[in-house]
């Protein structure tokens, strides 16, 4: 890196294939007069990435908030999203890369909310994951796992995207400054080494896993409502959207 910067060799190759240096490179490199390329691939087949010209072409924004995007959607030390891989997120990414202003330096948590909602589709971005996953409940066409985080346990993986992308803002000095990752809360000291902390709130009862809903046309006035026979009350998710609904279990 410190050679690049001092033009010592114009173009500069850089034989890696580790997406975390190439990320890094196109973030601290790309601004400098000397060409930088990425080598990577095997002996037969190699794969050249023009580092210089990548930078160039993306936003100021992107390239300054790249790492942390990195961090937070999913990396070697952070946890992915079910569903939504890097293609997926890199388009919100380039539509709102100010969101992510706070990622690695210790900002404020909301806007990176928001850029999680907006992934997964919300209708609302700025209420928050809490309210993207009760409205998804309520229509019922989704699997719990593919529901966005609880607040509870995206804060969790927030605090260890910031932890993870402080590190590489930190690699062009020698010393990094940064305390240990135990201090973060989202992980913590278990009988083999760091474990994650995943969430602090209680897992989610099987009741509300297994969920039951039902096609009933007729207010559930027939005995066949599948929510009747499990004993369960009616809910939005089903066709009678609990609406005047006769199930007797919620009367």
């Amino acid at each position: 890196m410190q050679v690049g910067k001092k033009n010592y060799f114009d173009p500069c190759l850089v034989e890696c294939r580790d997406t975390d240096v190439i990320l890094m490179m196109i973030h601290f490199l790309g601004h400098l007069q000397a060409e930088i390329w990425m080598v990577s691939g095997t002996a037969k087949q190699r794969k050249y990435y023009p580092i210089s010209e990548i930078s160039r072409k993306l936003p100021k924004s992107v390239v300054d908030n790249i790492l942390g995007f990195h961090a937070l959607t999913g990396c070697d030390t952070t946890s992915s999203f079910t569903g939504h891989g890097k293609k997926t997120c890199w388009k919100v990414f380039l539509e709102h890369p100010q969101l992510l202003d706070g990622v690695g330096r210790d900002g404020p948590t909301a806007q990176s909310e928001e850029f999680v909602c907006r992934f997964y589709g919300a209708t609302n971005p700025l209420a928050g994951v809490d309210k993207a996953r009760h409205v998804m409940f309520q229509k019922g066409k989704k699997a719990v796992e593919m529901f966005p985080p609880t607040k509870d346990a995206l804060e969790l993986h927030l605090s260890r995207a910031n932890y993870q992308a402080k590190i590489w803002l930190q690699a062009n000095i020698p010393q990094i400054k940064i305390g240990s990752p135990l201090d973060t809360g989202g992980w913590k000291k278990g009988s083999d080494g760091i474990e994650i902390v995943w969430c602090h709130l209680p897992a989610v009862p099987n009741a509300c896993i297994e969920l039951v809903s039902c096609g009933c046309t007729t207010k559930c006035k027939m005995a066949s409502c599948k929510c009747n026979k499990s004993g369960q009350i009616c809910t939005p998710a089903c066709a009678c959207n609990a609406d005047n609904c006769r199930n007797p279990a919620g009367l």
